[in-house]
């Protein structure tokens, strides 16, 4: 494992070398990630392994973070456990995606130069659900709105002899403003 580089890196001679290495950044240091938490405390760790494929620079890594969020169900603050993995191929052009394997997503990239604090916030967002919540079923969850079982939801029949009929006493008022024209 090689020390972290300084951003942004060259992919082409970390692939070139096989080089593999792990990256630590606080949450403060993704302001984009962090608008939308509860807290910006935290960590990301961050693990990078290149090498070259079919002659294209590669990149497979993943991210593990614990992030600070509201649970939209209770409206109560809770540590969500976020995981991104990611394998990238690396090609100059869009004519090249076709060479780069199917279990591989292939990244037009013609610069060989690389954020990977950038890449590590894109790819949290990615992994963020569109609406944060407990677990179904957390007993930590109590939710602000009670939740109907399917037997509650279900809706049952009124009888025809419990339905009242409904007057209306000014209905015959239009016939009359007609007669009088």
């Amino acid at each position: 494992m090689l020390k972290t580089p300084a951003d942004p890196v060259d992919i082409g001679l970390l692939s070139a070398q096989g080089s593999q290495f792990v990256c630590h950044y606080t949450l403060a240091q993704l302001p984009r990630f962090t608008a939308g938490l509860a807290g910006a405390k935290g960590q990301v760790d961050a693990s990078f392994s290149f090498r070259k494929v079919q002659g294209f620079p590669a990149l497979e890594g993943s991210m593990a973070a614990q992030v600070t969020v509201i649970c939209q169900r209770c409206l109560e603050i809770f540590l969500l456990p976020l995981v991104a993995e990611l394998k990238l191929v690396f090609v100059p052009t869009e004519e090249d995606e076709s060479l780069v394997p199917a279990e591989l997503e292939a990244v037009v990239h013609p610069d060989h130069r690389l954020g990977l604090r950038e890449l590590v916030e894109d790819e949290l967002l990615l992994s963020f659900p569109l609406v944060p919540m407990h677990a179904l079923g957390d007993p930590a969850c109590r939710p602000a709105v009670k939740v109907l079982s399917e037997a509650e939801a279900t809706v049952t029949e009124v009888p025809a002899a419990a339905v009242e009929v409904t007057t209306r006493p000014l209905a015959g008022l239009k016939d009359l403003l007609r007669r009088e024209d």
